[in-house]
């Protein structure tokens, strides 16, 4: 990778979080103001994975070197919601040789962004039990060794027993800070309980506030007037979900923006604060009830504006990103192997506003059982397509592909300009097999159609991948096939045609010849003496003199005649187009080579060989018929041969 701009990396648990896309957003602000790329590396939660196979991700964790980027970025918070501490703090105090700055979780010797979420919590509480006289409180979110969640939980806690409230543990349902996990624990409290007899009700995080909204929604419990609702993070949709969301608002793109500043006074060999906090606030919305007043609430940011509603022509954008998406997902129905998903590789991205890429693919595909958390990189894998539009860059598809060590460094020096931008890194997987990765420069699209993008790729590189092995597989069977199907058409000692061999391949050329109207000669020939060989120089002589006059035929016949041994001494050749004056000229020829062998060999016996011919034409086409009339006359050739030597 090229570019003298520093390399600033974020490792975080999913790239569709409106939390970690806030974070994100405020360290790439920072990045633009330095000039410096951002490597987003979205690796799951250490011990959990929201979505099946998401744990092939953390083989990212092996690009976070100093060999690819210069600091990094760790959200430590949510990485660590199901793990303990020390497993935190271990985990990122394993990326050595870069300096790191952590957010959300304290971390020994590592500048840490923390939000005082006190602040903001309390002042909401306050509004519940001054304001609206709430008494029975249900706290929503129950992350077993999450100190994020754990943290909230007891400033709740303690804050309502500091006003003579008293809190029930069993008053707290689960959730894994989302929506799907919220509701499911939410479902089964009604159907354990058959009500929800709470005043108020506190969610850990933002999704699981929007999962308490539609389930009191479908068992028509009014917001606020029967229940209270408030949320933690304050992301987008709070202002427009219905009714809109009182939240604590901790400061999360401001977070990202300390990290990132505080990152780069650590490359600039400056001393960057032990602890850089940020402190929450509340935002008042209509799931309280305060926003349905027409006055300030003295005190407390009370958020009326509807800012995150959308234009037409921000809705008609987003719905545009669908669309592409869903005639990519469509594409999926075509049949791809490795060498189409290679040229069409450009093409399938560009259409998300992708202005650079690149495919990295395996040497060989890995199987990663999950429940494995130190994913390793293998040792060779190849850059299959990359291109650079800013640099009207494309790597030759018509060259072998570019094959590196993935260990080494994330991409090779293929021509990619990583100067500026923000650039998104994702596994390709399918099921428990990973296949490579593509590195891309993240466009105006959202994050999820990027996420979708990624998880279809997968999908295209596992069939393309499992397609060209099943060629792989097809052509060699094909080959073994043809080769097993030559070895038995095929004489072992000479390596001419045997007699099945030849009688298909010498019929076929009769076949054509007539076909073409033109005719030839079937040549049989009876090697002389053999049996007087075999007798009194032994075998070994024998099958020395069958392999030298196979030779000498096969030189003195053309390359499209047919030459096979039918057994023992007999060959035969099937010669289209030869006439028999040629014939004559071919005997003398094999003849003289049989003397020269004699001469040059001197084995103690002649090698000698009996020739007789007949033609063939449309009317005498059957090879069957013409050997057996050409027993009678190799018969008669050899007998005049015997007599000539008497």
């Amino acid at each position: 990778m090229n570019g003298g701009a520093k390399r600033i990396g974020v490792v975080v648990n999913d790239v569709n979080s409106d939390y970690v896309k806030e974070i994100v957003d405020g360290i790439a602000s920072v990045c633009e103001k330095y000039e410096s790329p951002l490597f987003d590396f979205s690796v799951s939660e250490l011990n959990y994975s929201y979505r099946p196979f998401d744990y092939h991700q953390k083989a990212l964790c092996g690009f976070c070197n100093s060999k690819n980027i210069d600091g990094l970025i760790i959200c430590s918070a949510v990485l660590g919601n199901h793990s303990k501490k020390e497993e935190l703090e271990a985990f990122v105090k394993s990326f050595s040789g870069v300096p790191i700055v952590s957010i959300g979780m304290k971390i020994p010797g590592v500048p840490s962004v923390l939000c005082d979420s006190k602040s903001g919590i309390e002042t909401i509480l306050d509004d519940f039990i001054g304001h609206h006289a709430c008494k029975k409180f249900c706290i929503v979110g129950i992350v077993p060794g999450s100190e994020e969640a754990n943290e909230r939980a007891e400033i709740i806690k303690n804050y309502l027993m500091a006003k003579n409230l008293r809190f029930d543990e069993r008053s707290r349902i689960g959730g894994n800070f989302t929506y799907e996990s919220a509701m499911e624990f939410l479902d089964e409290y009604w159907e354990e309980k058959g009500s929800f007899d709470f005043d108020a009700v506190f969610a850990l995080n933002d999704d699981m506030a929007f999962a308490v909204i539609d389930f009191c929604a479908k068992h028509k419990i009014a917001i606020p007037e029967k229940v209270r609702v408030a949320g933690f993070d304050d992301v987008p949709r709070a202002e427009f979900s219905v009714p809109s969301l009182t939240t604590v608002n901790q400061q999360v793109f401001e977070q990202g923006q300390c990290a990132a500043e505080a990152l780069f006074a650590l490359l600039n060999k400056k001393k960057a604060p032990t602890q850089i906090p940020v402190m929450s606030s509340a935002r008042f919305r209509k799931s309280c009830g305060c926003a349905l007043q027409d006055q300030n609430i003295e005190g407390r940011a009370l958020d009326v504006k509807r800012t995150g509603d959308m234009t037409a022509t921000e809705w008609l954008g987003k719905k545009t990103q669908f669309h592409v998406m869903n005639n990519f997902l469509s594409l999926g129905q075509n049949h791809l192997n490795l060498a189409k998903f290679r040229r069409t590789f450009k093409e399938l991205v560009e259409r998300f506003d992708v202005s650079a890429a690149a495919l990295c693919v395996y040497e060989e595909p890995l199987y990663v059982k999950e429940g494995n958390q130190e994913l390793s990189l293998p040792g060779k894998a190849f850059v299959m397509a990359s291109f650079d539009s800013s640099l009207n860059f494309i790597q030759n598809i018509n060259e072998n592909p570019i094959a590196f060590n993935p260990n080494e460094k994330m991409l090779p020096d293929v021509g990619i300009n990583f100067s500026r931008g923000q650039y998104i890194a994702w596994i390709l997987s399918n099921c428990e097999t990973q296949y490579g990765y593509i590195v891309f420069r993240k466009g105006s699209y959202e994050n999820l159609i990027y996420s979708m993008m990624c998880i279809e790729l997968s999908r295209f590189a596992s069939s393309a991948w499992e397609s060209s092995r099943a060629e792989k597989v097809a052509k060699a069977q094909q080959e073994s096939a043809a080769r097993l199907n030559m070895i038995s058409k095929t004489d072992e000692m000479t390596g001419l045609l045997n007699r099945r061999g030849f009688m298909e391949l010498g019929q076929q050329t009769i076949d054509i010849a007539v076909v073409l109207k033109q005719g030839g000669m079937v040549i049989f020939g009876d090697m002389d003496g053999l049996k007087f060989i075999n007798d009194n120089f032994g075998h070994d002589a024998g099958d020395r003199a069958i392999k030298a006059e196979a030779e000498i035929l096969k030189k003195n016949f053309r390359a499209s005649d047919i030459v096979g041994r039918l057994g023992g001494d007999e060959f035969v050749i099937v010669a289209a187009g030869l006439a028999e004056p040629r014939l004559a000229e071919i005997r003398e020829n094999i003849n003289a080579a049989c003397r020269a062998w004699n001469i040059v060999h001197n084995e103690g016996f002649e090698l000698s060989i009996s020739m007789g011919c007949i033609s063939f034409d449309e009317n005498t086409k059957y090879l069957e018929d013409i050997l057996r009339e050409a027993d009678s006359l190799l018969y008669e050739e050899k007998r005049l041969k015997h007599n000539a030597r008497r």
